[in-house]
C-alpha cells in the first residue's frame, strides 16, 4: 500500500484542502485532513474510507480519521486557477531589471515584483519570483515556495519552458513541475509554467 498514492487520491476529494497519513510500523494509526466548509465533516469521513477501500487501503476506522475544517479556505479553494492579468519587464540604464506580474484570483488583482542584474537566464529567474511573489501577496505567508530552476527545452520542433518550484511543509520539501509552450510573448508564457506547477496543488498555499 502507497501512503503517498492514498495520501493524493484523498486530497483530490472535493472539498479537501491537504491530507497527512501517520502509520506507526505499517499500520495505518492517523489520517489527518484540512476541508472547507462546503460539505459536512461525515460526508468527507466516508469518502476518504471509501478512497482506502478501492486503492487496496482495506478498511479504516473511521476514529482514525481527523478532519478539521478551515472556514477562510472556502473562498480560496472556490478560487479555481490564478489568471494572469499583465507581464512586465523594464531594464534600466545600468543593466538592472525589475520584473512585474499581476494576476487576478477571484475578482481580486495582486501584483509581485522582483528586480536584479538583466542577463539572459537571470532574466527568466525574475519573472518566476516575480510571479511567486504575487502568490506570496494572495495568500499571504501560508505561500512557502522557492523557485528551484528553469530551463527551456524543445520537443516536436516546438519551445517550451519548463518550471520547478518547491514548497515547504515544515521540514518536508515537496517539488512541482510545470510547463508551457512558448506562443506569443516569452515572459507571459513563463508564467503559465510557474502557475502550472502550482494551479492543480492550490492546497500547499493553504498548509
Amino acid at each position: 500500500m502507497e501512503i503517498g498514492y492514498i495520501e493524493e487520491m484523498i486530497r483530490k476529494l472535493n472539498g479537501v484542502i491537504s491530507c497527512k497519513i501517520i502509520e506507526d510500523e505499517g499500520l495505518i494509526t492517523e489520517v489527518h485532513v484540512l476541508s472547507n466548509m462546503t460539505r459536512n465533516p461525515k460526508q468527507v469521513s466516508r469518502d476518504i474510507q471509501s478512497v482506502f477501500a478501492a486503492s487496496g487501503g482495506g478498511v479504516i476506522d473511521r476514529k482514525c480519521i481527523s478532519i478539521a475544517q478551515l472556514e477562510v479556505a472556502e473562498d480560496l479553494i472556490a478560487l479555481g486557477r490564478v489568471q494572469i492579468e499583465q507581464v512586465e519587464y523594464h531594464i534600466s540604464s545600468d543593466a538592472y531589471a525589475k520584473a512585474t506580474v499581476s494576476l487576478k484570483v477571484s475578482e481580486q488583482m495582486f501584483t509581485g515584483e522582483s528586480a536584479g542584474v538583466n542577463t539572459l537566464r537571470n532574466s527568466d529567474r525574475l519573472i518566476v519570483e516575480a510571479t511567486l511573489n504575487g502568490l506570496r501577496e494572495a495568500f499571504g505567508a501560508h505561500a512557502r515556495l522557492v523557485m528551484e530552476d528553469v530551463q527551456l527545452t524543445s520537443i516536436a520542433g516546438q519551445s517550451i519552458y519548463n518550471v520547478a518550484i518547491c514548497s515547504l511543509n515544515g521540514q518536508r520539501e515537496e517539488l512541482h513541475i510545470g510547463s508551457a509552450l512558448i506562443s506569443g510573448d516569452k515572459r507571459t508564457s513563463l508564467v503559465r509554467a510557474t502557475l502550472d506547477a502550482l494551479n492543480r496543488r492550490m492546497n500547499i498555499l493553504l498548509k
